[in-house]
């Protein structure tokens, strides 16, 4: 896994979105009933919820195109990557999207229209998301896990600092918690943010490649997303109690890229 969640908690905390590379469908995260599935052409490597829970916003390839969550209607297609699209967060508000892909940065205005600038960054991101001051983006290296911090008004860049907590898959919404692949992916370590502290270790299936993995709006649940023999698997967890509490087995074969 290489920190874009291919998982989304709806802020409801009711459904889920997840994204394969030639599916993406919706969850209803308490029966595990399959709610919608739509086909993706190019391959989806991160979606998300718009912070209302009324969009969707799914890379496709070296696109990102935005849905209606509830009728699962396309309402616009975002072009102009250069390579797949790793990456998508919404602002606070709603209105914007920042979107990743190599060394690359674009920060959209959904009311605007227009292409927006390219940030070139100089290596390579492995996560980036908006913070809640709705100021200020963070992305995380993907060479040696520092952060850099970003004014989203115009892309400049802010300050650098190296990491606490190295490599992390994700950060709960609040960033109190990572939650990192450890030792031969056999488990996920949710660690305190600030200090790299342990809070809590949530084992793997045996013989399971992790996929990604999301936490709930309040940090206290996850969904780890495996794979064994193609066939996804999604774990939700309690992860204070460190406990598995319930499953869903996928159907459709899952196909290993990039």
């Amino acid at each position: 896994s290489r920190g874009h969640s291919r998982i989304s908690w709806h802020p409801q905390g009711n459904l889920l979105s997840v994204c394969n590379t030639d599916c993406w469908y919706v969850l209803n995260r308490e029966d595990w009933t399959v709610k919608h599935r739509q086909a993706i052409s190019r391959g989806g490597a991160a979606i998300a919820y718009s912070p209302d829970g009324s969009q969707i916003a799914l890379t496709d390839g070296e696109a990102v195109t935005i849905w209606d969550s509830a009728s699962a209607t396309k309402l616009a297609e975002l072009n102009g990557h250069r390579v797949p699209v790793d990456s998508v967060s919404w602002s606070p508000e709603g209105r914007r999207l920042v979107t990743t892909g190599g060394r690359e940065i674009k920060l959209w205005d959904l009311d605007w229209h227009k292409q927006p600038p390219r940030i070139e960054t100089n290596t390579a991101i492995r996560s980036l998301a908006w913070l809640v001051d709705n100021k200020t983006l963070v992305s995380v290296a993907q060479e040696d896990g520092s952060n850099s911090f970003w004014h989203a008004s115009d892309g400049s860049l802010k300050k650098r600092d190296d990491a606490v907590v190295k490599a992390p898959l994700c950060f709960s919404p609040d960033r109190r918690l990572a939650a990192v692949a450890g030792d031969k992916q056999r488990e996920v370590s949710i660690l305190n943010a600030s200090t790299g502290a342990t809070h809590a270790v949530l084992p793997l299936r045996p013989n399971h490649s992790l996929i990604s993995f999301a936490f709930s709006t309040d940090g206290s649940r996850a969904i780890i997303q495996t794979v064994v023999d193609q066939i996804l698997q999604l774990d939700f967890w309690d992860v204070d109690g460190e406990r598995r509490l319930s499953s869903w087995t996928g159907a459709r074969k899952y196909k290993m890229d990039r």
